[in-house]
């Protein structure tokens, strides 16, 4: 009887400092801490039933819905109980659950995912964050090149970004072989492998439009954080940041602004960027903006908590365009409303993905987490969310022709502005 309590008090207790933590607003279970916390967690092996039980709490009292999407919630507990054996049955009766609420970014992680996840807020270069890869020609950033896999088997390799200033390979372009090897079919891993392992010269075969095109690039490996800055003509700044993920990401981007202090101007580019840590959003806005409102977070119990500037610190006055489009989502989003919201820029392209939630990675026992949306975001005003999306300051639609051609009409557009020193675009 008194092991039985105590366990039950262990199993409270965890319970507890999972929801202090939770509920703590900025305490994103990234970095050395979270690892720590997740570690000490990890050790404290549950049976998989307490585990589930455990999962099923943290999201009826953490999830941003309290309606929990208007059903029922303990029919998810009675359902599965009786049913759970091993963990791999937790993280499936548990995502179950999850996607009855109807949100596509809460997810339960087993170890693997969750170390895979770990690798990309590290640094991204672990052997275990296959998907995208940064190709690089020369000392130039050329293209993004994204991996399609069905079970762990390459359907496709296609440029999903390019440098403005070198023209091969194309956005759109389909990668066909490798040296000879060919993608299609290659087991993701081996993909990886194949492409960032080389860094000699090497013979790609691409499809562009309806035309194989021989290629010879040098290739070599980049964490898909990664910053890029390019001088444009008119001593125009171009940063690209194709993810928000990595913790060094905000010294990466003050480092590109001191180096650049002479600049015309700057153009960031969030097209494609899905996002990543919340943080990193906020410490990048917080090296343009000197003083006041970043966004507002709103929680489930409609406690709002509004994150101000905190460094007023060498702030740059020089125009600011950020580039946006369709794929722009969630940390991004927050990036280039921050920056407009506060008068630091304005916005080119097409609308954005339109993801005002944030997720925090809750952890578990048994080397597992939950990645649940715990609150949303908003800006105010005229600045905010329109039709689910942040809208653009000067739209501009691009083509796939103008894509495949290299034609960047709303590269062009952003520099056009900032030649024009547009001040009263930015007030």
């Amino acid at each position: 009887m008194f092991q039985r309590l105590l366990h039950n008090l262990m199993f409270i207790l965890a319970c507890l400092a999972i929801i202090v933590i939770l509920f703590s607003p900025f305490k994103l279970f990234n970095g050395k801490k979270a690892q720590q916390f997740r570690k000490m967690l990890a050790v404290q092996e549950i049976a998989p039933q307490r585990l589930f039980i455990s999962s099923w709490r943290i999201i009826e009292a953490s999830y941003i819905d309290p309606t929990m999407n208007h059903q029922d919630w303990k029919k998810w507990k009675y359902r599965y109980l009786n049913h759970i054996k091993t963990d791999e049955d937790v993280v499936v009766a548990v995502n179950t659950m999850l996607a009855s609420l109807n949100d596509d970014y809460s997810e339960f992680f087993n170890k693997k995912k969750l170390q895979i996840q770990d690798a990309y807020i590290r640094d991204n270069s672990d052997k275990n964050r296959p998907k995208i890869i940064t190709k690089i020609l020369g000392n130039k950033t050329s293209a993004i090149v994204q991996l399609h896999s069905i079970s762990g088997i390459v359907q496709s390799a296609k440029v999903t970004q390019e440098s403005p200033y070198f023209k091969e390979p194309k956005r759109g372009d389909i990668i066909l072989s490798i040296d000879g090897y060919k993608m299609k079919g290659l087991e993701l891993n081996s993909a990886v492998r194949l492409i960032r392992g080389r860094s000699n010269l090497s013979k790609v075969e691409v499809l562009r439009g309806n035309k194989i095109i021989n290629l010879s690039l040098v290739s070599g490996n980049l964490g898909i954080y990664k910053l890029d800055a390019i001088t444009l003509p008119d001593n125009i700044v171009y940063i690209s940041i194709f993810s928000l993920m990595g913790e060094k990401a905000p010294k990466d981007f003050k480092k590109i602004l001191d180096s650049h202090k002479d600049a015309t101007g700057f153009v960031i580019d969030l097209r494609g960027n899905v996002g990543g840590l919340f943080l990193n959003a906020i410490y990048i806005a917080d090296e343009i903006v000197e003083k006041g409102n970043l966004v507002t977070i709103t929680y489930r119990d409609g406690r709002k908590t509004v994150i101000d500037a905190q460094i007023p610190s060498d702030v740059t006055e020089k125009p600011i365009v950020i580039l946006i489009n369709g794929q722009t989502a969630s940390s991004s989003e927050i990036l280039a409303g921050a920056l407009r919201s506060n008068h630091k820029a304005v916005l080119v392209g097409e609308p954005t993905y339109g993801k005002n939630s944030i997720q925090q990675i809750i952890p578990m026992q048994n080397n597992t987490a939950i990645n649940l949306t715990t609150s949303k975001y908003n800006f105010g005003g005229d600045y905010d969310f329109v039709n689910g999306s942040l809208m653009p300051d000067y739209p501009v639609p691009i083509s796939g022709y103008d894509i495949l051609s290299g034609n960047d009409v709303q590269l062009k557009k952003a520099c056009e502005i900032i030649k024009s020193n547009k001040k009263q675009a930015l007030k």
